[in-house]
């Protein structure tokens, strides 16, 4: 197994949760000041949060190995060809891979026609744009804020998975014209068993499992003895950990930790995808402990240096 980073450790970074002014962001390079690299914090545009990213990757690349990078990337990404190859040169310079191209976040509960006329030109230039730029992962996940099991629908719960996995269907179909690997991910969305079914349902058989441990927690699943359900499929992961505080007498929650610090039992995780991924030396697990805002460096060091120290025996970087 080799060890990778989500850009979701970096959420805060990126812009995507910032509602602060510009004067306050400024105000907070000191989240930075933790590692040994220039120091600049840079507005939350998509472009530009990329190759710090990248450059950040290359700076864990050369203190725990890190192998390569799973991103999220804009529509307005598209339109920037020349960029693309500042990216790859910039990857290579950082000897990173970009393992997982993370796709615009696409289920939802329209037609299959609705689907494939207003969804899918612009899923299939994402896809044209993770093949030139090498990605080996082209993952799907579902917008689970407004797209998961506990929202109370009018449709039925067959009726949106039936929904759901026309969309996948049409997806996994256009991802056979390029060489990454397909894979859909349980997004704190759907349980294990439910987008197992959606898969199935698809009638497709090159979709493979993005399985995130923390996201699991999140649905109230034992990360644990799901992934024993997928891990025949699983070539990627998403390595995230959750502090469980349940019973209380509000009711209960789920914090994200640093890697090692909550209750998810990764060794046994670990063990399991070991003995039953497809190539368990081909598999990438992505770190992703989204943390508060300002300590971001401090959570992903703290992290992968508990990977390397403590399951360094599953690891090969």
């Amino acid at each position: 197994m080799k060890v990778g980073i989500a850009s979701g450790s970096y959420i805060f970074t990126a812009g995507f949760i910032h509602d602060a002014s510009l004067e306050e962001r400024d105000s907070k390079q000191h989240r930075f000041e933790l590692l040994d690299a220039p120091l600049k914090y840079y507005e939350p545009f998509p472009q530009e949060f990329l190759i710090w990213f990248i450059e950040r990757a290359g700076y864990y690349h050369k203190k725990y190995g890190l192998y390569g990078i799973h991103t999220w990337l804009r529509p307005g990404d598209l339109e920037k060809p020349d960029y693309w190859e500042e990216v790859k040169r910039v990857m290579k310079e950082n000897n990173i891979v970009f393992t997982h191209y993370g796709a615009p976040l696409t289920f939802t509960y329209t037609s299959e026609d609705y689907f494939r006329a207003n969804y899918m030109p612009t899923i299939e230039r994402h896809m044209a744009l993770a093949e030139e730029i090498g990605c080996e992962i082209y993952n799907i996940a579902g917008p689970n804020t407004t797209w998961n099991r506990f929202r109370a629908y009018t449709l039925s719960m067959d009726k949106r998975l039936r929904l759901c996995s026309e969309h996948l269907r049409l997806m996994a179909q256009a991802a056979t014209s390029y060489k990454f690997k397909f894979t859909i991910e349980n997004h704190a969305d759907y349980r294990v068993k439910e987008i197992l079914k959606i898969v199935e349902m698809s009638g497709c058989d090159n979709i493979l499992m993005n399985f995130d441990t923390g996201n699991a927690a999140i649905v109230v699943e034992d990360p644990v003895e799901v992934v024993k359900l997928v891990a025949p499929y699983t070539i990627c992961a998403h390595i995230k950990d959750i502090k469980i505080d349940a019973p209380t007498y509000y009711g209960g929650r789920f914090l994200c930790t640093p890697i090692g610090k909550g209750d998810i039992d990764f060794r046994k995780i670990f063990e399991i995808l070991a003995d039953k991924s497809p190539s368990p030396s081909d598999l990438t697990l992505n770190i992703e402990p989204h943390t508060l805002e300002g300590i971001e460096d401090e959570i992903v060091d703290e992290s992968l240096r508990y990977l390397k120290e403590e399951l360094g025996d599953f690891l090969q970087n």
